[in-house]
C-alpha cells in the first residue's frame, strides 16, 4: 500500500507537466497559424458596416496584435519549459506554474479593463481574440484550476515522503 501511495504524487506531477506541454503547444500552434493571417479586409469591412468605428479606431490593432501574441508565446514558452520540469520531478518549479498561471488570469483582467480606453481600447477589442485564443485551451480544460492544485499536492507528498526518508 505504502508503494502506491509514493507513486501517486510522482504520477501526478508528471502528468501535470504532461498537460503543461500539451497546453503549451496547443497555444504554439494557435499563435503560430494566426500570426499569418491578413486581417485587413476584416478591418475595413468592420468600419464599413459600423459608422461608429471611426477609420483610425483600428489603426494600432497590428501593433497591438502584435504585442498581445508575443505575450500569449512567452507564457506557453515558460509552460513548455516547467512542463519539462515537472516530469523530471522538481518540485520547486511547482511555483512557476503557480506565477504563470496567476500571471495569465492577471492577463486577461487587465485587457479586459484596456478596452475602455479612448485611444486603443478599439484596437486592443478587436486583438484580443485573435491573438489571446491560444489560451482558451487551457480555459476549457479547467487547466488553471486542477493544474496548480494537483501540482501543488504532489509536491506537498514528494516533500513529506522525502523527510520521512531522512528521519
Amino acid at each position: 500500500m505504502a508503494t502506491t501511495l509514493s507513486k501517486a504524487p510522482t504520477r501526478t506531477l508528471i502528468a501535470v507537466g504532461i498537460a503543461c506541454l500539451l497546453m503549451a503547444a496547443a497555444g504554439i500552434w494557435y499563435n503560430s497559424e494566426y500570426l499569418t493571417v491578413d486581417y485587413s479586409e476584416t478591418l475595413e469591412t468592420q468600419s464599413a458596416e459600423n459608422p461608429e468605428i471611426k477609420g483610425d479606431d483600428l489603426s494600432d490593432f497590428y501593433t497591438v496584435f502584435y504585442v498581445l501574441s508575443g505575450i500569449c508565446i512567452s507564457f506557453y514558452i515558460i509552460l513548455a519549459i516547467t512542463g519539462i520540469q515537472l516530469i523530471r520531478l522538481k518540485i520547486s518549479w511547482v511555483f512557476v506554474l503557480l506565477g504563470i498561471v496567476v500571471a495569465e488570469v492577471v492577463y486577461y483582467i487587465v485587457l479586459g479593463r484596456l478596452w475602455g480606453l479612448p485611444q486603443y481600447g478599439r484596437s486592443i477589442a478587436a486583438a484580443t481574440g485573435v491573438s489571446s485564443g491560444g489560451l482558451v485551451f487551457q480555459g476549457l480544460s479547467l487547466f488553471p484550476i486542477w493544474a496548480p492544485l494537483a501540482a501543488l499536492w504532489a509536491r506537498n507528498r514528494i516533500r513529506k515522503e522525502s523527510e520521512a526518508n531522512d528521519l
